[in-house]
């Protein structure tokens, strides 16, 4: 399976509140948006499109939006930055999400 087949696999299952109860071990809903938020960035990153990360994610309102904020970020060539707007990306909407 291809990355980008894997990571829309990974979202759309994301989505479903039943596999979200189990992300990481936690029901913290910050950390398994922080989770989620990861995923998408790292998809954002490797350069996968925005169509097929918006269709994964129809009908889910939040990770609509974690992907067109995620979309929002540039898209960066070397491995060191892209794993840092992963990191930064999903810490940011952790931060959101706790009130910060």
């Amino acid at each position: 399976m291809s990355i980008a087949k894997a990571i829309l696999v990974t979202l759309a299952l994301w989505a479903t509140p039943v596999f979200a109860q189990d992300v990481e071990g936690t029901e913290d809903p910050c950390i398994m948006l922080g989770v989620i938020s990861t995923t998408v960035m790292e998809a954002r990153q490797r350069g996968i499109s925005l169509g097929d990360i918006m269709t994964a994610a129809q009908g889910n309102d939040i990770l609509q939006a974690i992907t067109l904020a995620a979309y929002q970020v540039p898209r960066f060539t070397t491995e060191e930055y892209q794993q840092q707007a992963i990191a930064d990306f999903g810490n940011e909407i952790m931060l959101a999400c706790y009130g910060g």
